[in-house]
């Protein structure tokens, strides 16, 4: 029952603040890098301005007194400090709290935030699969009354985390002119790991998210986070995006059948636009990195010269040319955080930001 009521607790807090009574602007001032649901599980929580001391603390409280249930009730008054707190301004930037806590493994130059994790030669997001998923901030707002994606929430929340907390104003804060999907800026959590959540499962989250694209006949919009994309990642079947590329096939079965990576992550109409872009600032792809993108092929068009004899091969003629394809690109697209100006934050138990100032909660 708790694992259930505090991870409800944060969907809501970062994707429907309303049910709570609190503000869009309240709910933005928290977030997190790598955010884990499970209370079990150590993860932490930032915010900034003391949102959480002087709002969503409450907010918590307010929670567990009214959550009913008998066998709650021996837990109930120590649920209501479930997490850890740190002293206000403890930390002043985000960067300094990476610093103290990665300082004791640290090899890395005075004043720099350190990687982490580190370069490795192993993915860390293993192979294959949906291991970067894409997940659309109203899905995991809108599920009251809808018992089957509640249960879809907390089956895949409860049960792996990690995950980069978007949402909030994501989806305004740009000029327009951002190699960024309409559909990760209206994401709610990126790059989390579905790769071995079952078929059936798996049908249902695709169906779910690209319901436009299945009713309207939209294009496909690209549902793959680019930053922790694995090896052999490929997107749905090219003939029914709701339907999960089959594990079983082999390379070749997935290049012919199934949308390639590059176009699960940005999709179709993102990536013909890049690939353009591509082409005009990088026709020799000079600029090159794994997945990135790739300048589109140009296309050479000929016309055809009459002469005297159609049978007679002229000495020294040369073939026609081919078209020129650039070979692999560098990629186009920046990272989904914006930083913002606080003070004054205090720490929470599950959400970190890219903020400078704030208060931070510590499972132990």
């Amino acid at each position: 029952q708790l694992t259930e009521l505090w991870l409800f607790f944060l969907v809501d807090l970062l994707y429907n603040p309303s049910k709570l009574g609190i503000t869009p602007e309240v709910s933005s001032k928290c977030g997190s890098p790598a955010l884990y649901f499970n209370w079990m599980w150590k993860t932490t929580l930032f915010c900034y301005d003391n949102a959480w001391t002087d709002v969503i603390s409450l907010k918590w409280i307010e929670r567990v007194e009214i959550h009913a249930g008998d066998q709650f009730d021996m837990i109930r008054e120590d649920a209501k400090t479930l997490y850890l707190t740190t002293p206000p301004n403890y930390y002043h930037s985000f960067p300094q709290y990476v610093q103290d806590v990665l300082l004791p493994t640290g090899f890395f130059p005075d004043g720099v935030v350190p990687d982490s994790p580190t370069p490795n030669f192993v993915p860390d997001k293993g192979y294959g699969g949906w291991c970067s998923a894409v997940i659309p901030a109203w899905w995991l707002a809108n599920a009251d009354g809808d018992e089957e994606r509640a249960r879809d929430i907390f089956t895949i929340l409860s049960t792996r985390g990690g995950e980069h907390v978007t949402g909030g104003f994501l989806n305004k804060a740009h000029d327009q002119t951002t190699a960024i999907t309409p559909f990760q800026r209206e994401s709610g959590l990126s790059s989390t790991g579905l790769s071995d959540i079952d078929t059936e499962l798996h049908s249902r989250l695709l169906a779910s998210f690209l319901n436009t694209t299945l009713h309207n006949g939209t294009s496909f919009p690209g549902i793959t986070e680019v930053n922790h994309v694995c090896i052999d990642s490929f997107g749905p079947l090219k003939v029914d995006v709701s339907k999960p590329c089959p594990v079983e096939y082999t390379l070749e079965m997935k290049e012919q059948y199934c949308i390639g990576v590059q176009k699960s992550i940005w999709g179709t109409d993102y990536l013909a636009k890049l690939e353009d872009i591509k082409r005009n600032v990088d026709p020799k792809n000079l600029f090159d990195c794994n997945y990135c993108i790739k300048p589109k092929a140009s296309v050479l068009t000929t016309t055809a010269v009459p002469i005297e004899n159609p049978t007679a091969k002229p000495i020294g003629s040369s073939p026609t040319a081919s078209p020129i394809a650039g070979p692999t690109a560098s990629p186009v697209a920046g990272p989904i955080a914006s930083s913002i100006d606080g003070k004054g934050i205090m720490a929470l138990v599950a959400v970190a930001s890219f903020l400078p100032f704030f208060d931070i909660l510590l499972f132990v």
